[in-house]
């Protein structure tokens, strides 16, 4: 291997005085916008070529990410309160790989999810929205439970309110500012969703070792105190739960780079996720929550086979993560995710099919009127 002293190192781009990154990046998209009019009947305009070399050019980045991984490994079965560690799955697993094979049979490892009913439907008056969540193990059948939620304006008009323009729009204004949480907000049903999923593992299931679909502690739920206590009773809770991210389509860049660089069997510990909060600079909930809860939650990435993914666990969790990953995987190529995990979601989806309930509820909005269903509904549906 080409030793650091010799290889030629990426650097970080420099920016320009008095510049800031976002200046420096739209700059340099422009500078370099190529004119293909004339050649884009001929052979798309190079987009093709440009597209190939595109995705060739991550390749040197590649090595570096590989040459630094491999520099800090985990020896199997070690405890370590270091974080950034590459880690061999299979020589892991060997002292209890079997050990979790049995629990696996005997049904004690569950898996959790849960899944929009329909689209959050937002009104003027407020949003709706519904989700289901359910487990199984490999003895028990799935047992979904839904859940439904109305939010509205809170609607306070005094009796001697003006009619006048004015004092209308300040009216509004006053019942906007209000309203932006239960009606405009998006974030909300996410993390309602993430919420309950999580309830119900806490709440309804009795397996010892748990597989949850998302992050253990998923930011959006953090951010709401009713999250935070239940985050808390999960990580002071004595069974072992493992959140699974199936894609890393809208996980952070360098953790997408890892995940490429990491080959079959291997998983890499990045970071705690009080180190990940602290670094992308989120500051939208209680910071000595953060400190005292989010330091010992580590952030891995695993990749059994083709694909990568994405897990959270305790740090006293560490190893049962790596055997329940390992024994649920699946074994179809490119699709090596928790097997639980998906026969979970898969059911949920057969069950409460959301495009017949989509065009139900359109429907029930149709009865209303034209102008409440043409106001309400999505346009891009009428394109």
């Amino acid at each position: 291997m080409t030793s650091a002293s010799v290889r030629s190192w990426p650097v970080a781009p420099t920016r320009s005085s008095g510049s800031n990154l976002y200046d420096d990046v739209f700059a340099t998209v422009v500078a370099g916008t190529q004119d293909i009019s004339e050649r884009f009947e001929i052979d798309l305009g190079g987009v093709p070529e440009m597209i190939r070399e595109t995705s060739r050019g991550v390749q040197p980045l590649l090595d570096y990410v590989r040459e630094c991984v491999e520099a800090h490994r985990l020896p199997p079965g070690q405890r370590s309160t270091r974080i950034a560690r590459l880690v061999d799955v299979p020589a892991w697993i060997v002292r209890r790989g079997r050990e979790f094979s049995g629990h696996y049979r005997d049904g004690r490892v569950a898996a959790v999810d849960g899944t929009p009913l329909f689209h959050p439907r937002r009104y003027l008056a407020g949003q709706v929205f519904a989700v289901a969540v359910g487990a199984l193990t490999a003895r028990d059948a799935l047992q979904p439970r839904a859940k439904i939620v109305r939010t509205a304006i809170p609607v306070q008009l005094s009796e001697q309110a003006s009619t006048s323009a004015t004092d209308l729009i300040e009216t509004l204004e006053r019942m906007a500012a209000q309203a932006h949480q239960m009606v405009l907000d998006t974030s909300w049903p996410q993390a309602f969703l993430e919420y309950h999923v999580r309830r119900y593992a806490v709440d309804s299931v009795r397996a010892p070792y748990v597989l949850i679909d998302g992050p253990l502690a998923p930011e959006l739920v953090g951010t709401r105190r009713l999250g935070r206590d239940l985050l808390s009773e999960i990580f002071h809770d004595e069974r072992v739960m493992v959140g699974v991210v199936k894609s890393l389509l809208r996980s952070p860049l360098v953790y997408r780079l890892i995940a490429r660089a990491l080959r079959p069997g291997e998983a890499y510990i990045v970071e705690s996720q009080r180190t990940f909060l602290r670094r992308s600079g989120t500051r939208l909930f209680g910071e000595r929550w953060i400190d005292n809860e989010l330091g010992t939650i580590w952030r891995g990435l695993y990749r059994p086979g083709v694909k990568t993914y994405a897990f959270q666990c305790r740090a006293q969790d560490f190893e049962a993560a790596l055997c329940l990953l390992w024994c649920d995987r699946d074994e179809v190529a490119g699709h090596e995710l928790p097997f639980l995990l998906n026969q979970v979601d898969n059911q949920l989806q057969s069950r409460y099919r959301q495009g017949d309930i989509e065009d139900m509820l359109d429907g029930l909005l149709a009865e209303q009127g034209e102008d409440v269903f043409f106001d309400e509904m999505d346009e891009r549906l009428l394109r």
